[in-house]
């Protein structure tokens, strides 16, 4: 079980959650175990933020509704506990919400439990049954963590640093554990090469190491989303769990401590005792389907296969861990033969660990001003700016087009929640026709899904430049907004659109949606956004939805430079995600003067954007390049989410 220093203790009385003057809201869908007597303090207030934090990140990694639940029972069994719909955090197992190493170790900790939500078969499933019925729930539960993890790190390799910080700190905080740590090490295969050879090199059985680093190589290639892949996992659980069963006592003279096998391994989540009935199959709280994870899976290979070619073309040998030739005489704790292995053991620990606070440094000092309050986008109230007098015009075929593009994109923060039959499940109605031919019991049954129409939950601003400078350029920058605002309406995103120039004017608000025409309006005398951002700002303050999102549409000339500037980076740490879409004149100027000379000809590639520090600026000449913004998009909003939250 992990344990991080300096436990808090969580006393609540009755009804008064909060003693000091200025108390937070609890957030919606966290609920809190109430023990005790006491008041609620501001280590207290920063535990409600952190669960706010976590619910809103896995609610939308997931595509469904997680709710985070504190729990102040001392004697909870793990740090962090989840099921298919619910995580759970043991405060008085964590630590303070300032410390950055306890802020590693709660990503960390959020992180696995969202890969148990996505990737681990349900209790109800086959294989889930198997391994209760034959009480093989500690082998399969740790081959599986390092699965999942090593997925998911496959997918998003941003996180891949949190999750190195939790398990440096477990074996750090667990010394004892170096001997025995190698059964759920091997196969995270995230972790540094020579760190998971450290680890190998003083395990206490150094004569399974090969054995065993082949049977947890096949299961984390495993798709368990598959039910044929489901059976071949169940001889190598088997098998695995024979080899940390032979783990003989650490100290065999000491009558007291006789602890063997899995008795003497702690799992880095504490799930070595997970709560029972966890992770329940239900109609909305699926695993992801055999496709994805077979995607996931695929990448994986490659990777494998890439590395195995680079490490062949340097001379290298074959990666499999394998200890010292005398190592089976070695024994953790019986003597000093191995002292120099742990010892280095230890210090690849701790630089590690080291190495991945200094990477993230900026990420926890952003996630513990999260945890207080004060990353919290806020605005003072902005006059909504006059509405904008406008006119409508067409819209070409290649704004049509575009725009179904950069919808799609988006959609991928949506997944697929469209009404329909969901088929090959464990419950729902049996397909006669699949089951007397003779299916697998779990893919038996299809079930109608209603689908998640609110799946998409974005606010959206897009400013648009309508100032001189735009002049030549002004039908593209119409053809870009009509865009971006249709696809936008067709996912139920609210979608504002503010013109600016010497003054901000409401070209469409955010209950209008755009119809087959775009609307335009005329040009004013100056390039003045500072108006268009802080109502944009105000707006964006005021949402309540879960993703936010602004995008410029402009050729980057701006006054009031310094100010609007502020406002962008006000914007980005208040979790607001900035875009930039920049459209110039090349084109239409060499048209008119590139025949006159050299001198005059204008080169595209010379062209530098002042992206006022929005973190995706991209070049949209053509409404068809409106995807690459789209991509950049959903990739820095994927990528934020899973560094900040």
């Amino acid at each position: 079980m992990t344990a991080f220093t300096d436990p808090l203790e969580l006393d609540i009385e009755g009804d008064e959650l909060f003693a000091e003057p200025e108390p937070i809201e609890v957030p919606v869908g966290t609920t809190i175990t109430l023990s005790n007597t006491g008041t609620l303090n501001r280590d207290h207030e920063r535990m409600l933020r952190m669960a706010q934090v976590v619910s809103k990140f896995a609610s939308t990694l997931t595509l469904r509704h997680i709710k985070v639940h504190l729990d102040a029972d001392f004697n909870a069994p793990a740090p962090a506990w989840s099921d298919a719909d619910n995580i759970w955090f043991a405060t008085g197992k964590l630590g303070k919400l300032n410390d950055p190493k306890v802020i590693t170790a709660i990503k960390g900790l959020s992180l696995h439990e969202i890969c148990h939500i996505l990737m681990t078969p349900r209790v109800g499933s086959n294989l889930g049954t198997w391994v209760r019925q034959n009480d093989l729930w500690r082998s399969f539960n740790a081959l599986e963590d390092m699965r999942i993890e090593t997925m998911m790190t496959t997918k998003y390799p941003s996180i891949t640093e949190w999750m190195v910080a939790l398990i440096a700190q477990h074996l750090l905080n667990n010394p004892k554990q170096y001997s025995v740590a190698f059964p759920i090490i091997v196969g995270r295969k995230y972790l540094p090469v020579e760190l998971r050879d450290a680890v190998a090199q003083v395990y206490e059985d150094p004569a399974s190491v090969s054995e065993m680093t082949s049977i947890v190589d096949q299961y984390v290639m495993l798709n368990l989303a598959d039910p044929a892949q489901c059976n071949l996992a169940q001889p190598l659980i088997q098998r695995y769990d024979e080899l940390v069963k032979q783990l003989q006592p650490a100290n065999p003279t000491d009558a007291y401590d006789r602890a063997t096998g899995w008795q003497r391994i702690q799992d880095p989540s504490g799930h070595d005792q997970r709560k029972e009935g966890e992770l329940k199959s239900s109609s909305t709280s699926k695993p992801m389907s055999k496709g994805e994870q077979q995607d996931i899976i695929d990448r994986m290979k490659r990777q494998q296969s890439e590395q195995s070619d680079s490490e062949q073309s340097e001379g290298q040998s074959d990666r499999t861990p394998t200890p010292d030739s005398d190592a089976s005489s070695k024994q953790a704790g019986r003597g000093d033969d191995n002292r120099q292995d742990r010892e280095i053991l230890e210090e690849l620990l701790e630089d590690t660990l080291q190495e991945s606070l200094d990477k993230l440094s900026d990420d926890i000092d952003n996630t513990i001003r999260q945890f207080n309050g004060e990353a919290e986008l806020s605005s003072n109230a902005v006059a909504t700016p006059a509405k904008a007098e406008s006119r409508h015009a067409d819209v070409p075929f290649e704004a049509v087009t575009a725009s179904k593009s950069f919808g799609g994109e988006l959609e991928l923060l949506k997944g697929e929640y469209d009404p329909a039959w969901d088929k090959r499940q464990d419950s729902g109605k049996l397909n006669v026709l699949r089951y007397g031919v003779g299916c697998d019991v779990d893919e038996a049954f299809d079930r109608w899904e209603l689908g998640r129409e609110d799946a998409v939950d974005i606010e959206c601003v897009i400013l648009l430049d309508t100032s001189p400078s735009m002049s030549w350029t002004i039908n593209k920058a119409y053809d870009n907004m009509w865009a971006i605002k249709r696809a936008m309406d067709k996912i139920n995103a609210s979608t504002t659109v503010i013109a600016f120039d010497d003054a901000a004017r409401v070209l469409y608000s955010a209950n209008e949606r755009a119809t087959y025409q775009k609307r335009v309006t005329d040009m004013g005398r100056g390039t003045e956004p500072l108006k268009a951002l802080k109502y944009a700002k105000y707006v964006l303050a005021e949402s309540k939805r879960a993703v936010k999102l602004i995008i410029s549409i402009t050729d980057g000339a701006w006054s009031q430079r310094d100010e609007c500037d502020n406002i962008v980076r006000q914007l980005r740490k208040g979790g607001v995600l900035t875009a930039l879409a920049y459209v110039d004149d090349t084109d239409w100027w060499n048209e008119r003067y590139g025949d006159y000379g050299p001198g005059y000809k204008r080169s595209r590639s010379e062209i530098t954007i002042d992206t006022h520090g929005c973190e995706v600026a991209v070049l949209v000449n053509e409404a068809s390049q409106l995807f690459g913004l789209a991509k950049r998009l959903v990739k820095v909003g994927i990528a934020r989410n899973l560094a900040t939250a």
